[in-house]
């Protein structure tokens, strides 16, 4: 009998989702399916292009299978399916769905494409029938599941049929992967769904697009059918973790009620109402800051507690709190997202984002939408006024040496900041520091580890090329005159100064941005102007440069120079220092 596909959507669907995407960040799936009039004609396919693309109004998925497919014609046919997400110890789920999903070849050439470091897909599948898969609270990486292509591995069952054999047809040697595996049935849709995943959403195809020689699917979610009642005995509980109907710690806010000249507090108490109204009461906690550095110890205790988002809930200084928080707790292994809500007066890192401005936006952001990859950068110098003391600390938006690291350390000692608004007092010190500002002189080195090439640098005055670097780095030398160096994750700094424009958070290279060379009458006449343009190519070459890295070391040439550092708007310490960029170090909530 041939199964109605107009299936109905559960109204949490888009809640539950958002949920198993929070613990699957970086997901490995298998997608499952069956054919309306005879359920035991059944395929699978492994996708790693697999993407949320909406959660509001509907929530839509998306994934890619590449042509020719059988498995997509029997998705044609059925426009239902199953996603589910795989588990870290289930490579072998990941391998019997992925050979070609060409039209089948002969058994020998078949096994070829399903080798896996020398295993066959049918010795995986053996091996697996002979153990009991315990199901793992941590997802598949792409890196762990070896044979995984950078859009989708598609495979029918039937994985080393000859062309003639029936969808369920397997040799001796090659169990059938749904039995040896595990599965329940869904009982609307008759589709397979493996057994131990981190999740499982049921989804009806929205839309089908070809794409060069993919075929790209949409599905439109309309029930999660992992820690539902699909079955009985269908709800497990993971090794390591709780199932997600279960789930109790969710969302840690971080609160700075000082931040943005005392307007943080009136900001949280404005949306405590929406957020006690769209999360579950037992869901969300908020703790709030009490001394300095303290949004960084409260974000650590949040992450090891299990909490699936820590929102930062303050400036650009409790966010890059929350993050050092992050990075160094126990637990943000098990799938943790940053998100933020914006109180302070610069907002430099959420303008660079597009993080909306107004508290309740962003807290349905925080609410709606699904983490992203978002890299973060590492400095190590010298602390303030203790000889040589290291100093380690990680920064999400800019960190800047020189000028920019004097006016904000001339901030944090005024007397004025309890007097004025952040924003007067900051530009009062950027002009009291212009006027007295003496360059100090620095040899710097940026190296980039992706290039290598030779380059010309100039080294006083006159160019001198060096040759290609030993350990295949592309890297530049020169002494100058520093006025300031910014190495920028994040476009802006400085309240709306766009020093690097073409920043990029997500793409795992720092944006150094240097001014040298400058005049009192350079500064305020041409780099100013520029500064918040975002033009530093309109001033000449000697005294303005950008280049795009991996590290950055600067070192004095006078030791007794005191050049001071800023990290996302706070004073950490003087040089020397070294920066590295950590590529996709956090995941963070975003529009």
């Amino acid at each position: 009998m041939k199964r109605d596909i107009a299936g109905k959507d559960d109204p949490t669907a888009p809640e539950k989702l958002r949920r198993v995407l929070r613990k699957v960040p970086f997901p490995v799936t298998v997608i499952t399916t069956c054919s309306p009039s005879d359920p035991s004609i059944r395929r699978g396919i492994t996708v790693s292009s697999f993407s949320s693309i909406s959660l509001q109004p509907d929530a839509l998925i998306a994934f890619c299978v590449k042509l020719p497919s059988r498995v997509s014609t029997l998705l044609h046919e059925s426009n239902r399916f199953v996603v589910q997400f795989l588990a870290q110890d289930q490579i072998p789920h990941s391998v019997a769905f992925s050979s070609s999903g060409a039209p089948k070849k002969k058994k020998k050439r078949a096994e070829e494409d399903l080798e896996l470091e020398g295993t066959s897909a049918g010795q995986v599948l053996s091996e697996a029938a002979k153990q009991t898969l315990k199901p793992d609270s941590s997802p598949i990486s792409e890196k762990q599941s070896g044979s995984l292509s950078s859009s989708s591995s598609s495979s029918t069952v039937a994985s080393t049929t000859t062309t003639s054999s029936p969808p369920l047809a397997f040799s001796e040697e090659d169990p059938d992967p749904f039995l040896v595996l595990g599965h329940k049935t869904d009982p609307e849709t008759g589709i397979p769904v493996l057994e131990g995943t981190m999740g499982a959403v049921r989804c009806r195809t929205h839309k089908v697009m070809v794409v060069g020689d993919h075929e790209m699917w949409i599905g439109h979610v309309e029930k999660v059918l992992y820690g539902s009642a699909m079955v009985e005995d269908s709800v497990q509980t993971m090794e390591g973790a709780t199932p997600i109907e279960q789930q109790e710690l969710w969302y840690g806010f971080v609160v700075n009620r000082k931040g943005g000249g005392g307007k943080g507090g009136q900001i949280w108490d404005s949306i405590v109402p929406r957020l006690a109204t769209a999360v579950p009461k037992g869901q969300w906690k908020v703790e709030f800051t009490q001394r300095p550095g303290h949004a960084s110890d409260l974000a650590s205790e949040l992450v090891n507690a299990g909490f699936n988002v820590v929102v930062a809930v303050g400036g650009d200084g409790t966010i890059s709190q929350v993050v050092n928080g992050y990075m160094l707790a126990d637990g943000k292994s098990k799938g943790c997202s940053i998100g933020i809500i914006s109180t302070g007066t610069g907002g430099d890192f959420v303008r660079t984002l597009n993080v909306p401005r107004d508290p309740i936006k962003a807290l349905d952001v925080v609410l709606n939408n699904a983490s992203v990859p978002v890299d973060v950068g590492h400095v190590s110098c010298n602390k303030p006024n203790s000889g040589n003391e290291k100093h380690d600390q990680y920064f999400i938006n800019i960190c800047s040496v020189g000028i920019s690291g004097n006016i904000i350390r001339s901030v944090e000692k005024s007397p004025l900041t309890k007097h004025l608004s952040g924003g007067l007092v900051y530009w009062i010190y950027t002009y009291l520091n212009g006027l007295v500002y003496k360059p100090p002189a620095v040899k710097y080195t940026i190296k980039d580890g992706a290039q290598s090439s030779e380059h010309i640098v100039e080294l006083q005055g006159e160019q001198q090329k060096k040759p290609q670097d030993e350990q295949n780095q592309q890297s530049w030398d020169d002494n100058m005159n520093l006025y300031v160096l910014a190495v920028a994750n994040g476009k802006y700094f400085g309240g709306n100064m766009r020093v690097a424009p073409n920043a990029d958070v997500s793409d795992g290279k720092f944006d150094v941005v240097c001014l040298q060379n400058l005049t009192l009458i350079d500064a305020l006449m041409k780099a100013s102007p520029a500064l918040h343009s975002g033009d530093l190519m309109a001033l000449p070459q000697h005294q303005a440069f950008t280049k795009r890295c991996t590290e950055v070391e600067i070192n004095p040439l006078k030791p007794k120079d005191k050049v001071a550092i800023e990290a996302d708007g706070e004073y950490i310490g003087v040089l020397p220092a070294t920066w590295k960029i950590v590529p996709s170090g956090c995941q963070m909530i975003l529009p």
